[in-house]
């Protein structure tokens, strides 16, 4: 007996040093974090937010916000770069918060232009935007540490942040700049505050746009879009906006001027070589219209900030 009660001790000493030897990494935000095989990925930004949609917001569509009104959404983004044969699916990613000491399984959000969803996972070679995030009490004190940690491929990684130094790095740019790819070139003017946004040629009975409401106007950024392109291309999906006023976000919509300058529209098309204007309108309060506005446009995957 005494013997047998040795060796067990023995066995116990050699499992409690194993376990002792395994190790946590530590979540870079600053470049890229490898799980070999698996998946390369980097920290975007952090969030506090009520709601997470895609960015190109149209018609109807799918987001996420928190289940009650006294809560609010700690939302970590990563994009993620499947490197692996198969798809990741988002299951397959477990996240942990830990805030104000209490635990919080996250919740994942894969996004794409014009949609989000928790059941879209990562194709093999494909890379994605993925929101991680918890329904915590609004009254949290986000000065204070968050800690997260992921698990996937049986590795487990773990970050210690403050929200504000994970902000979203906004890009500004100035009337002039252009986005652009092999499908369109997208020169940026400047945002204007409009009470009604009219096309440049009306003649005979046209289409035009006012707010809804008599308290609100327009943050109208106008662009200049161009087909550089062989195929069709359509308006309607292609460009993102938003208005920030102060911790207010307003969403935008996209209005296109006809060939003729006759008319606007929020579908249509552009054929290969032309050349149409664009507005990207944000309804906002007018109360507001002199205070500090900017806007987002989001193209291709790629967001700029401009202000008024």
């Amino acid at each position: 007996m005494k013997i047998f009660k040795l060796l067990c001790t023995a066995l116990l000493t050699v499992s409690l040093v194993a376990c002792g030897g395994s190790k946590t990494n530590e979540i870079k935000t600053d470049g890229a974090n490898t799980i070999d095989g698996y998946m390369n990925y980097e920290v975007l930004y952090a969030q506090v937010t009520d709601k997470i949609e895609p960015p190109i917001l149209k018609g109807y569509y799918t987001y996420y916000k928190a289940k009650s009104t006294s809560n609010t959404l700690v939302d970590l983004v990563l994009k993620v770069e499947n490197t692996s044969a198969e798809e990741i699916k988002l299951a397959d990613l477990k996240g942990t918060f830990t805030v104000a000491d209490k635990d919080y399984q996250a919740i994942k959000v894969s996004e794409e232009d014009t949609s989000v969803s928790t059941s879209k996972g990562i194709a093999s070679k494909e890379t994605k935007n993925v929101h991680l995030y918890a329904e915590v009490d609004k009254k949290t004190d986000f000065t204070k540490d968050i800690k997260f940690v992921l698990e996937a491929n049986e590795t487990e990684s773990e970050l210690t942040f403050v929200v504000s130094n994970l902000e979203k790095k906004k890009d500004y740019q100035k009337s002039g700049y252009q986005l652009k790819d092999d499908k369109a070139e997208i020169t940026i003017d400047k945002i204007t505050i409009k009470d009604q946004v009219n096309p440049e040629k009306p003649t005979g009975v046209y289409r035009y746009y006012k707010p809804t409401g008599s308290n609100n106007t327009f943050a109208a950024l106008k662009l200049s879009v161009k087909n550089i392109g062989t195929e069709d291309l359509a308006i309607s999906k292609l460009i993102g906006s938003k208005a920030y006023i102060g911790n207010s976000t307003y969403p935008g919509q996209t209005v296109i001027q006809n060939e003729a300058k006759s008319s606007l529209y929020e579908a249509e098309q552009i054929k290969p070589g032309k050349t149409h204007t664009v507005y990207l309108l944000a309804q906002v309060p007018k109360a507001d219209k002199d205070k500090d506005i900017e806007m987002s446009v989001y193209y291709a995957g790629t967001e700029i900030f401009v202000k008024k």
